[in-house]
């Protein structure tokens, strides 16, 4: 799970454990929402394979720490600049391929967060606390579905300002 239950209850001030099955509910479904609109980040950082797609020299890899190999379609073995171009402070944005290449690669390498990104884990929060609410309003939870899966604004511009910040 990418958000706390200490967190939300913190966020309600909520001291008891009276409601915890319940905002572990919310919790999850507010992240599998956000999951379906948005790509939320991997965490814990995984080693794998995966694919992307080329489009001339310059290869983007969101959410990337490093890169041990790349092959085409075909599995040839992709030449590549080891040192990444642009970066934030610990993923790589992309890399460069020694010559132009136009179609899916599989890239292996690291990717991923040793731990939710500040950002996602608030617009998490945000959903689940504003679904908590509305559950007050109405004097019980009913369906936790309906009630925790609508994209709250505060989600909605956190996720997109991520998702232009990765472009």
């Amino acid at each position: 799970m990418l958000a706390s239950l200490s967190a939300l209850k913190d966020e309600l001030s909520v001291g008891d454990s009276v409601d915890d099955a319940k905002l572990l509910l919310l919790l999850e479904t507010a992240e599998a929402t956000l999951g379906i609109q948005y790509a939320l980040p991997t965490v814990p950082r995984a080693t794998e394979s995966r694919t992307a797609f080329a489009d001339g020299a310059f290869l983007p890899l969101a959410e990337c720490v490093s890169v041990s190999g790349v092959t085409d379609e075909d599995g040839n073995v992709l030449a590549f600049n080891p040192r990444p171009g642009r970066r934030t402070a610990d993923h790589m944005l992309g890399l460069r391929l020694h010559s132009r290449y136009t179609g899916q690669v599989t890239v292996a390498g690291v990717w991923g967060y040793l731990r939710t990104p500040p950002d996602v884990a608030d617009a998490i929060l945000s959903m689940a606390a504003s679904a908590y609410k509305r559950r007050n309003i109405s004097e019980g939870f009913g369906s936790l579905g309906d009630v925790g899966s609508a994209i709250t604004k505060k989600a909605h511009d956190i996720m997109r300002a991520r998702r232009g910040a990765l472009m």
